[in-house]
């Protein structure tokens, strides 16, 4: 789950279609949700991280705030 914190924030994990650019999501409002979902991903005690399931509903939940999310 680190590395797609970490591809998410260098956009190198395509989860957005080429026309947004997630830099211009981050600055309309979804940064503190991409990184809230880093910063529990990446929690030193493995009990507090997301579990995929978790990952799927955030990222869910992302999709209807942009409505263009690639499966």
């Amino acid at each position: 789950m680190a590395k797609l914190s970490n591809d998410l924030l260098n956009d190198s994990f395509y989860i957005f279609n080429y026309e947004y650019n997630i830099k211009r999501k981050i600055c309309k409002g979804l940064g503190p949700k991409i990184a809230n979902l880093i910063m529990k991903c990446w929690d030193a005690k493995a009990d507090n991280r997301s579990t995929i399931k978790e990952l799927c509903q955030i990222l869910k939940i992302l999709n209807k705030w942009n409505n263009k999310i690639i499966y």
